[in-house]
């Protein structure tokens, strides 16, 4: 296309305008754009979102050199998800408190079984058919029902050592797909590699032997006492365990692959974590089923959370009246705890929507 002073050169020497045509073709409309389409998903399609995001996040696994990596990429991932106004990483990251979801009443034995104990038993409304249960099969009842119910996804059981100390209830946990953190006793035993086990050799006398035992030469389990006391002092690190009043706490921690002990043979790799206070010398063992990948960080983590659960009952105890029941039927003590429960539960709610608020 000419210049505006070529045009107006030409119609000066013309006498009128001149039109020029242009030697290029016009440019065609440019095609509309469509807008990318608005995320709207029902109730329904994401009622599976976290399986899902797990499936999801198993795409990109492999691009993750390590286990810590790629589950903490899977939290941030399902934190983005979140339904919170801020997507850093206090808010997706912040824990909203503890609480505590059920409750069982522990008979004694001879409460259940013991005809002296019958007419006690129907003055209380104990059901009639009620049999005595171990608190540890109470606790497994409990889990149960939590696992079956599909409302909470939890993964860790921490518990003491009166749980800890028997290996049925460890067990069942572990058949449930869950992983423990149990507290256990020095003269628990383990071995520190897998010895060979064998069916013996015929002898020609009796009946031919069918049940496996360890192979000649291969060395007895040892207990876990023995087996703290020959680690060395590069096997230990000092970690925080949580933050107190007073500023955090730490303790030295030792963690090493040992092979269960069942019915006098070897049976499955669990982890064996060891926690001294730095001053005390007082040392805590554990045993945990968890995944073979599983950080010493996140076993040390894992630790610390007997305090709130500790704080749950301190709490319940002091404020509102969990040890305070005056009730004599057994269906009252149920009523009773259950309402504590929902009480320390409105309060941690009340408590997260009110830090919610100053945050903004």
């Amino acid at each position: 296309m000419p210049s505006s002073a070529t045009l107006h050169k030409l119609t000066k020497t013309l006498g009128e305008p001149a039109y020029i045509k242009p030697l290029v073709k016009p440019i065609s409309p440019l095609p509309v754009l469509e807008t990318a389409p608005e995320i709207k998903l029902s109730v329904e399609e994401i009622s599976n979102l976290t399986e899902q995001l797990q499936e999801y996040c198993a795409i990109y696994n492999p691009l993750f050199r390590r286990a810590e990596q790629r589950e903490y990429a899977g939290n941030y991932l399902h934190g983005l998800l979140l339904d919170v106004p801020r997507k850093s990483v206090e808010p997706m990251a912040s824990r909203q408190g503890y609480t505590l979801l059920d409750c069982r009443l522990y008979l004694p034995e001879e409460w259940v079984n013991d005809e002296a104990f019958a007419n006690k038993r129907q003055r209380c409304g104990v059901p009639k058919d009620i049999q005595f249960t171990t608190k540890p099969n109470l606790a497994l009842e409990m889990l149960k029902g939590l696992r079956q119910s599909g409302h909470l996804k939890g993964q860790w059981v921490t518990c003491d050592e009166d749980y800890g100390k028997d290996p049925e209830f460890l067990d069942a946990i572990d058949a449930l797909g869950l992983w423990y953190l149990a507290d256990v006793l020095p003269q628990t035993q383990v071995w520190s590699t897998r010895p060979v086990v064998q069916v013996p050799a015929y002898s020609g006398r009796g009946q031919p032997p069918k049940r496996q035992r360890l192979a000649p030469g291969e060395a007895p389990a040892q207990t876990i006492s023995n087996m703290v006391a020959n680690l060395q002092p590069q096997d230990w690190s000092t970690h925080v365990i949580k933050e107190g009043a007073k500023g955090p706490m730490v303790a030295e921690f030792a963690a090493l692959r040992v092979i269960n002990r069942r019915h006098k043979l070897p049976d499955a790799e669990v982890w064996l974590l060891v926690r001294r206070h730095p001053h005390t010398g007082v040392i805590k063992l554990y045993l945990s089923n968890a995944p073979a990948q599983t950080t010493l960080e996140t076993l040390v983590r894992i630790s610390g959370m007997r305090w709130p659960i500790e704080t749950c009952f301190e709490d319940s105890k002091q404020l509102l009246g969990m040890g305070d029941y005056e009730v004599r039927s057994f269906a009252g003590w149920h009523h009773h705890m259950t309402l504590v429960m929902l009480a320390h539960h409105f309060l941690v709610r009340l408590q997260s929507h009110v830090k919610k608020k100053s945050l903004h």
